[in-house]
């Protein structure tokens, strides 16, 4: 008897180890990917009160971009969330007593079925269909649930879910793809009306024999 409690007890002791560590999981949040400017991308600077110097500052080929006030920065290699305080900690030095926003618009090109096809500067929280409305959205031939994204580091996806194209936020780089749909699918309501013409031509032929 005291052995099959022994045998019990580590049963249940063993259940709920697997329980808490499954609670563990759930509740642990998904690691933050993070992200960078790139060349190409821009930083859009703006002051409470000195508006005239604010605007949207072009990122060059070197990784660089020439701010106001501060000259010439590197940007290309601290994460957004970090390298953004180090500007508005710089700009605080050189202005008093008025706010600065510093905001990372990141390229992103968008091919495929869509109405105005080409790049598009996204800030940090537009997400993949806020991108493929900045192009007009999808076309009519094209496939509105599968849009195929290939990301820095040859990371291809493809049949991106609603609930990604709503919540995924784009990053720098980032080439979105609509497809076209089969020409079957583009033309199904004239086949399916010439079928049911050939059908009821057949059909009235057949009656007068």
């Amino acid at each position: 008897m005291i052995r099959y409690l022994s045998a019990y007890g580590l049963l249940g002791a063993l259940f709920l180890g697997m329980g808490a560590g499954l609670l563990h999981a759930q509740a642990s949040p998904r690691p933050t990917v993070p992200r960078y400017v790139l060349p190409g991308d821009f930083v859009r600077v703006a002051f409470s009160m000195e508006r005239e110097l604010g605007g949207d500052f072009a990122v060059d080929d070197a990784g660089e971009v020439l701010l106001p006030l501060l000259g010439v920065v590197s940007v290309t290699d601290v994460p957004t969330d970090s390298l953004r305080g180090q500007i508005r900690r710089a700009f605080a030095l050189e202005v008093k007593n008025q706010a600065v926003q510093v905001q990372f618009l990141h390229r992103v090109s968008v091919l495929g079925s869509v109405a105005q096809p080409g790049l598009y500067h996204a800030d940090g929280t537009m997400t993949i269909q806020d991108v493929l409305a900045l192009a007009g959205g999808v076309r009519d031939d094209g496939k509105r649930d599968l849009v195929e994204i290939q990301r820095r580091g040859n990371e291809q996806r493809s049949q991106v879910s609603p609930t990604a194209l709503v919540l995924e936020v784009v990053r720098s780089g980032d080439q979105l793809s609509v497809p076209q749909r089969s020409w079957l699918s583009r033309h199904s309501a004239a086949v399916f009306g010439g079928v049911v013409s050939a059908i009821a031509i057949v059909a009235s032929r057949a009656a007068y024999r």
